[in-house]
């Protein structure tokens, strides 16, 4: 059950940029209080981590994928 929560929740990395560009461009609005501002900016920051994450498993496959071609 595990997996598929895991699936349903996982989001490309073009979602996990998208929701970060909104997140800077929230946090540009000069009328954001500090307070939103600073949960904002954990959001982004989970949400950076979460992505390099998932760019470094894709590299990974690809390397897996790169050693089996040769």
């Amino acid at each position: 059950m595990a997996q598929t929560k895991e699936k349903k929740e996982e989001k490309s990395i073009n979602n996990y940029f998208e929701e970060i560009e909104k997140l800077i461009g929230e946090m540009e609005d000069p009328s954001e209080s500090l307070e939103d501002s600073f949960e904002k900016y954990k959001k982004g920051v989970t949400l950076i981590k979460e992505c390099s994450e998932k760019i470094d498993r894709v590299e990974k496959e690809l390397k897996v994928l790169d050693s089996s071609d040769k």
